[in-house]
């Protein structure tokens, strides 16, 4: 009977039903972004330092438990445009479209050429 009572009372335990992005990153992140990815609701975005000549990037995401992602993370893609992204939780039930970008402030460049910028005076105006 004891026995009986003790398998009775171990389940397994329910597959999560979760379906979020919690973290983002790219190789050298360090050296191409601004900052860490701004991560919402349904919304990823990575501002670029500047602007390296291609949106061919392969971000890597940290998922709730369980879930999955497709496009896979890691992909390469051209994020010209942004680019969807589905995770689905572990049960299957639930998913979720992120749309992720990569953006960059055009201005930033025109005034970091600035920086060491010194004031002269012209003696000679002919």
């Amino acid at each position: 009977m004891l026995l009986f009572c003790l398998e009775s009372c171990i389940k397994e335990e329910a597959l999560n039903a979760e379906a979020d992005i919690e973290g983002a990153s790219v190789a050298q992140g360090d050296q191409i972004l601004k900052g860490e990815p701004s991560i919402d609701n349904n919304t990823i975005v990575f501002l670029l330092k500047r602007f390296a000549g291609s949106y061919m990037q392969s971000p890597e995401f940290v998922l709730t438990p369980g879930a999955s992602i497709e496009p896979k993370s890691g992909t390469e893609l051209n994020f010209f445009e942004p680019q969807k992204y589905t995770v689905t939780s572990e049960d299957g039930a639930w998913s979720k479209t992120y749309t992720v970008s990569f953006v960059f402030d055009e201005g930033a460049d025109l005034y970091s050429a600035f920086e060491n910028a010194e004031v002269v005076t012209a003696s000679n105006y002919t």
